[in-house]
Protein backbone atom coordinates (compact mmCIF):
# COMPACT_ATOMS: atom_id res chain seq x y z
CA UNK A 1 0.00 0.00 0.00
CA UNK A 2 1.41 3.34 -1.04
CA UNK A 3 1.25 6.25 1.47
CA UNK A 4 1.53 9.78 0.09
CA UNK A 5 2.53 12.52 2.51
CA UNK A 6 2.23 16.32 2.11
CA UNK A 7 5.49 17.67 0.68
CA UNK A 8 6.98 20.71 -1.04
CA UNK A 9 8.26 20.62 -4.59
CA UNK A 10 10.99 22.99 -5.70
CA UNK A 11 8.73 24.56 -8.34
CA UNK A 12 5.36 24.43 -6.56
CA UNK A 13 4.61 25.56 -3.04
CA UNK A 14 2.09 23.38 -1.22
CA UNK A 15 -0.02 25.51 1.14
CA UNK A 16 -2.28 24.14 3.93
CA UNK A 17 -2.82 20.61 5.21
CA UNK A 18 -3.30 17.38 3.33
CA UNK A 19 -7.06 17.81 3.48
CA UNK A 20 -7.05 21.26 1.87
CA UNK A 21 -4.37 21.47 -0.82
CA UNK A 22 -3.67 24.62 -2.81
CA UNK A 23 -0.93 24.86 -5.42
CA UNK A 24 0.72 28.19 -6.13
CA UNK A 25 2.97 27.85 -9.22
CA UNK A 26 6.26 29.65 -9.64
CA UNK A 27 6.73 30.55 -5.98
CA UNK A 28 3.68 32.84 -5.76
CA UNK A 29 2.36 33.44 -2.28
CA UNK A 30 -1.26 33.23 -3.37
CA UNK A 31 -3.99 35.46 -4.85
CA UNK A 32 -3.04 39.14 -4.90
CA UNK A 33 -5.01 42.11 -3.55
CA UNK A 34 -4.95 45.63 -5.01
CA UNK A 35 -7.25 48.66 -4.64
CA UNK A 36 -8.20 51.79 -6.58
CA UNK A 37 -10.49 54.83 -6.33
CA UNK A 38 -12.90 55.76 -9.13
CA UNK A 39 -11.78 59.41 -8.92
CA UNK A 40 -8.89 61.43 -7.54
CA UNK A 41 -11.07 64.33 -6.32
CA UNK A 42 -14.63 64.63 -5.01
CA UNK A 43 -16.75 67.23 -3.27
CA UNK A 44 -17.63 66.33 0.31
CA UNK A 45 -20.75 64.21 0.53
CA UNK A 46 -20.29 62.85 -2.99
CA UNK A 47 -19.59 59.11 -3.24
CA UNK A 48 -16.35 57.70 -4.63
CA UNK A 49 -16.12 54.01 -5.47
CA UNK A 50 -13.35 52.07 -3.74
CA UNK A 51 -12.63 48.87 -5.70
CA UNK A 52 -10.62 45.89 -4.46
CA UNK A 53 -9.33 43.47 -7.09
CA UNK A 54 -8.31 39.92 -6.19
CA UNK A 55 -6.10 38.38 -8.90
CA UNK A 56 -5.54 34.65 -9.08
CA UNK A 57 -2.13 32.97 -9.40
CA UNK A 58 -0.85 31.35 -12.60
CA UNK A 59 -3.05 28.55 -13.97
CA UNK A 60 -6.02 30.09 -12.09
CA UNK A 61 -6.77 27.30 -9.62
CA UNK A 62 -9.80 27.19 -7.32
CA UNK A 63 -9.38 29.59 -4.39
CA UNK A 64 -11.53 29.86 -1.27
CA UNK A 65 -11.80 31.63 2.08
CA UNK A 66 -10.52 34.94 0.67
CA UNK A 67 -10.66 37.68 3.30
CA UNK A 68 -9.66 41.30 3.86
CA UNK A 69 -10.50 44.17 6.23
CA UNK A 70 -10.16 47.87 5.44
CA UNK A 71 -10.18 50.62 8.07
CA UNK A 72 -10.77 54.13 6.70
CA UNK A 73 -8.66 56.79 8.40
CA UNK A 74 -9.94 60.19 9.52
CA UNK A 75 -9.12 63.33 7.56
CA UNK A 76 -7.21 65.84 9.67
CA UNK A 77 -7.18 69.54 8.79
CA UNK A 78 -7.05 72.84 10.62
CA UNK A 79 -10.71 72.49 11.63
CA UNK A 80 -10.35 69.08 13.27
CA UNK A 81 -10.68 65.40 12.42
CA UNK A 82 -13.40 64.17 10.07
CA UNK A 83 -14.25 60.54 9.33
CA UNK A 84 -14.21 58.90 5.91
CA UNK A 85 -17.06 56.42 5.85
CA UNK A 86 -19.31 54.15 3.80
CA UNK A 87 -21.57 56.39 1.70
CA UNK A 88 -25.35 56.55 1.89
CA UNK A 89 -26.72 54.58 0.10
CA UNK A 90 -24.08 51.91 0.60
CA UNK A 91 -23.67 50.86 -3.04
CA UNK A 92 -21.79 47.54 -3.16
CA UNK A 93 -20.86 45.39 -6.15
CA UNK A 94 -19.22 42.02 -5.61
CA UNK A 95 -18.08 39.34 -8.06
CA UNK A 96 -16.01 37.45 -5.46
CA UNK A 97 -18.84 35.79 -3.52
CA UNK A 98 -18.59 36.00 0.25
CA UNK A 99 -20.08 38.67 2.50
CA UNK A 100 -19.19 42.21 3.60
CA UNK A 101 -19.65 43.04 7.28
CA UNK A 102 -19.07 46.06 9.48
CA UNK A 103 -15.46 45.66 10.62
CA UNK A 104 -15.10 43.45 13.68
CA UNK A 105 -18.74 42.32 13.65
CA UNK A 106 -21.13 39.99 11.84
CA UNK A 107 -23.50 42.87 11.06
CA UNK A 108 -24.13 43.88 7.47
CA UNK A 109 -22.04 46.89 6.46
CA UNK A 110 -24.08 50.10 6.56
CA UNK A 111 -23.74 53.83 5.78
CA UNK A 112 -21.46 55.65 8.19
CA UNK A 113 -19.21 52.64 8.90
CA UNK A 114 -15.49 53.38 8.96
CA UNK A 115 -14.35 49.78 8.76
CA UNK A 116 -15.57 46.79 6.77
CA UNK A 117 -14.58 43.16 6.40
CA UNK A 118 -14.96 40.99 3.31
CA UNK A 119 -14.96 37.29 4.16
CA UNK A 120 -15.70 33.93 2.57
CA UNK A 121 -14.71 35.00 -0.93
CA UNK A 122 -13.73 32.57 -3.67
CA UNK A 123 -12.38 32.28 -7.20
CA UNK A 124 -13.69 29.43 -9.32
CA UNK A 125 -11.12 27.32 -11.16
CA UNK A 126 -10.17 29.11 -14.37
CA UNK A 127 -11.12 32.56 -13.00
CA UNK A 128 -8.44 35.20 -13.42
CA UNK A 129 -9.79 37.83 -10.99
CA UNK A 130 -12.80 39.26 -9.21
CA UNK A 131 -13.70 42.60 -7.64
CA UNK A 132 -15.41 44.00 -4.55
CA UNK A 133 -16.50 47.66 -4.70
CA UNK A 134 -18.03 49.96 -2.09
CA UNK A 135 -18.85 53.68 -2.15
CA UNK A 136 -17.21 55.95 0.44
CA UNK A 137 -17.36 59.66 1.24
CA UNK A 138 -16.52 62.28 3.88
CA UNK A 139 -17.86 65.57 5.25
CA UNK A 140 -14.33 66.87 5.81
CA UNK A 141 -11.97 68.46 3.30
CA UNK A 142 -8.35 67.48 2.75
CA UNK A 143 -5.55 70.02 2.97
CA UNK A 144 -3.78 70.90 -0.31
CA UNK A 145 -1.05 68.35 -0.92
CA UNK A 146 -2.31 66.12 1.91
CA UNK A 147 -4.87 63.76 0.36
CA UNK A 148 -6.74 61.00 2.10
CA UNK A 149 -4.89 57.73 1.45
CA UNK A 150 -5.87 54.08 1.64
CA UNK A 151 -3.42 51.24 1.28
CA UNK A 152 -1.22 48.66 3.01
CA UNK A 153 -1.28 50.35 6.42
CA UNK A 154 -5.08 50.27 6.44
CA UNK A 155 -5.76 46.81 4.98
CA UNK A 156 -5.25 43.40 6.56
CA UNK A 157 -5.93 40.16 4.68
CA UNK A 158 -4.91 36.58 4.00
CA UNK A 159 -4.03 37.64 0.44
CA UNK A 160 -0.73 38.63 -1.15
CA UNK A 161 -0.32 42.41 -0.64
CA UNK A 162 3.00 42.70 -2.47
CA UNK A 163 1.41 44.84 -5.20
CA UNK A 164 -0.95 46.75 -2.89
CA UNK A 165 0.00 50.43 -2.97
CA UNK A 166 -1.51 53.46 -1.22
CA UNK A 167 -4.06 55.34 -3.35
CA UNK A 168 -4.95 59.03 -2.89
CA UNK A 169 -8.22 60.96 -2.83
CA UNK A 170 -8.84 64.68 -2.28
CA UNK A 171 -12.11 65.91 -0.74
CA UNK A 172 -13.06 69.49 -1.66
CA UNK A 173 -15.76 71.85 -0.30
CA UNK A 174 -19.41 71.68 -1.39
CA UNK A 175 -19.38 74.55 -3.88
CA UNK A 176 -21.95 76.75 -5.62
CA UNK A 177 -20.34 79.55 -7.60
CA UNK A 178 -18.25 81.71 -5.26
CA UNK A 179 -19.79 80.16 -2.14
CA UNK A 180 -18.70 76.93 -0.50
CA UNK A 181 -19.43 74.97 2.68
CA UNK A 182 -17.13 72.40 4.24
CA UNK A 183 -16.04 70.41 7.28
CA UNK A 184 -19.49 69.47 8.55
CA UNK A 185 -19.74 68.07 12.06
CA UNK A 186 -23.01 67.01 13.71
CA UNK A 187 -23.23 66.01 17.37
CA UNK A 188 -26.56 64.57 18.49
CA UNK A 189 -27.94 64.37 22.02
CA UNK A 190 -31.37 62.79 22.21
CA UNK A 191 -33.53 64.92 19.89
CA UNK A 192 -31.01 67.77 19.46
CA UNK A 193 -28.44 68.10 16.68
CA UNK A 194 -25.58 70.57 17.14
CA UNK A 195 -24.35 71.41 13.64
CA UNK A 196 -21.06 73.13 12.87
CA UNK A 197 -19.39 73.85 9.53
CA UNK A 198 -17.29 76.43 7.73
CA UNK A 199 -18.22 78.76 4.85
CA UNK A 200 -16.02 80.19 2.08
CA UNK A 201 -16.87 83.31 0.09
CA UNK A 202 -14.40 83.73 -2.77
CA UNK A 203 -16.34 86.56 -4.40
CA UNK A 204 -15.28 90.16 -4.43
CA UNK A 205 -17.76 91.42 -1.84
CA UNK A 206 -19.85 90.52 1.17
CA UNK A 207 -22.97 88.45 0.43
CA UNK A 208 -26.08 89.82 2.20
CA UNK A 209 -27.80 86.45 2.78
CA UNK A 210 -26.52 82.90 2.51
CA UNK A 211 -28.51 79.73 3.17
CA UNK A 212 -26.81 76.41 3.95
CA UNK A 213 -28.94 73.26 3.90
CA UNK A 214 -27.91 70.20 5.90
CA UNK A 215 -29.95 67.01 5.65
CA UNK A 216 -30.06 63.91 7.82
CA UNK A 217 -30.79 60.57 6.11
CA UNK A 218 -31.90 57.10 7.14
CA UNK A 219 -30.57 53.85 5.64
CA UNK A 220 -33.46 52.97 3.34
CA UNK A 221 -32.66 52.44 -0.33
CA UNK A 222 -32.70 55.05 -1.71
CA UNK A 223 -32.19 56.91 1.58
CA UNK A 224 -34.96 59.16 2.83
CA UNK A 225 -34.34 62.58 4.33
CA UNK A 226 -35.57 62.50 7.93
CA UNK A 227 -34.64 66.04 8.87
CA UNK A 228 -33.60 69.21 7.04
CA UNK A 229 -31.69 71.94 8.87
CA UNK A 230 -31.75 75.35 7.19
CA UNK A 231 -28.99 77.68 8.38
CA UNK A 232 -29.47 81.36 7.51
CA UNK A 233 -26.39 83.61 7.47
CA UNK A 234 -26.34 87.37 7.07
CA UNK A 235 -23.59 89.53 5.59
CA UNK A 236 -21.10 86.77 4.81
CA UNK A 237 -17.81 88.57 4.27
CA UNK A 238 -15.31 87.77 1.59
CA UNK A 239 -12.87 85.14 2.81
CA UNK A 240 -12.50 81.48 3.69
CA UNK A 241 -12.99 79.27 6.70
CA UNK A 242 -15.73 81.28 8.41
CA UNK A 243 -17.19 79.18 11.27
CA UNK A 244 -20.93 78.54 11.56
CA UNK A 245 -22.76 76.68 14.33
CA UNK A 246 -26.41 76.17 15.19
CA UNK A 247 -28.53 73.65 17.09
CA UNK A 248 -31.83 72.08 16.02
CA UNK A 249 -34.36 69.95 17.88
CA UNK A 250 -36.72 67.43 16.31
CA UNK A 251 -38.12 64.00 17.22
CA UNK A 252 -36.70 62.49 14.00
CA UNK A 253 -33.07 63.32 14.81
CA UNK A 254 -32.30 60.13 16.82
CA UNK A 255 -33.13 58.05 13.71
CA UNK A 256 -30.69 59.87 11.40
CA UNK A 257 -27.80 57.69 10.24
CA UNK A 258 -25.75 60.13 8.14
CA UNK A 259 -25.65 63.91 7.61
CA UNK A 260 -24.76 65.81 4.46
CA UNK A 261 -24.51 69.38 3.17
CA UNK A 262 -26.94 69.45 0.23
CA UNK A 263 -27.08 73.13 -0.75
CA UNK A 264 -25.51 76.56 -0.29
CA UNK A 265 -27.29 79.48 -1.95
CA UNK A 266 -27.62 83.25 -1.80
Amino acid sequence: MKVINCFILSIFFLIAGCGNIKWFPGGSTGPALTLAFSASTAQIGNPVTLTFTITNVADNPLQSNLTFTDTLKNISNGNGNFPVFVANPNVITNTCGGTIYTGGTTNAVSPGDQSFTFTGGSLAAGTTSCTVSIDITSNGTTNPGQPFTNGPGDVTSNLDQGNLTAQSLDFTPFTNGTLAAKDLRVTTTNTTAAISLFVNNSGGASVPTVTVTVQGFDTSSPPSSLYTATILLNNVAQGNNQPVSQSFTDSSIPNVKTWEITAITN
